[in-house]
């Protein structure tokens, strides 16, 4: 390969990755707020759901930010090939179970996690199922994508959802419950999403604002204790 095609690639590469994707952007905000209100329903506390900005990286980079040891969900997208995952934070796990089973959110959390019990793994199946829900449904303005649940894996060594150098897209939205923060990551190789790369860099997705239930309810409690003269 000579050196102008050579620094031809390197050009397309960065300006692909310093891409904006406002259409994305727009679609993890309104996934945030959908999660924000269903799985505080869930877990029965206030939960807080931010989206950080998507960003274009190689799976290299994607796996030297992940921790050695985390709670990793293998799933497929219909109708596309290839393979994606959701990465979720053990600390936020540990906090939903605790609420689940009527804790208030104080057990001490370890730097070594634990493995979880196989009741824990169905709560958390349960929790992946909403992440997965409420994704596709803050999609549907770009793409009708449906996920499929493949595999569970605690730490990278046997997952290669593509090749080391590949792009992936990866997604991440920091969770706070009961003052502790954590991340949800989603990562899924760039090529995949190759039939809606133009949309995800468009201005023109318009998202449907559902109303938000646990700003409703508040202010309705709110509004019914209020003292009037």
């Amino acid at each position: 390969m000579s050196v102008d095609s050579q620094t031809s690639v390197f050009d397309k590469w960065n300006v692909m990755v310093r891409r904006r994707m406002p259409a994305l952007e727009i679609v993890n905000d309104s996934f945030s707020r959908s999660l924000r209100s269903a799985f505080t329903n869930m877990v029965g506390t206030s939960i807080e759901v931010k989206p950080l900005t998507p960003s274009l990286r190689s799976y290299q980079d994607f796996l030297k930010e992940m921790p050695e040891r985390s709670n990793i969900n293998i799933v497929s997208m219909r109708a596309l090939r290839g393979m994606g995952c959701w990465v979720i934070d053990p600390k936020i796990l540990h906090l939903a179970i605790d609420n689940i089973f009527g804790g208030n959110g104080h057990i001490p959390l370890k730097s070594d996690q634990k493995r979880f019990s196989v009741t824990e793994l169905r709560i958390i199946r349960r929790i992946l199922d909403l992440l997965m829900r409420e994704y596709e449904k803050a999609w549907k303005p770009i793409a009708e994508i449906k996920f499929d649940f493949v595999r569970h894996e605690n730490t990278f060594n046997a997952v290669r959802i593509t090749a080391l150098d590949e792009m992936v897209l990866h997604c991440k939205f920091k969770v706070e419950i009961h003052g502790v923060e954590g991340l949800v990551d989603f990562c899924v190789p760039y090529w995949v999403l190759e039939p809606f790369k133009e949309k995800i860099c468009s201005n023109d997705v318009k998202v449907k604002r559902e109303n938000d239930l646990l700003w409703t309810n508040a202010l309705e409690s709110q509004v019914q204790g209020a003292l009037v003269t």
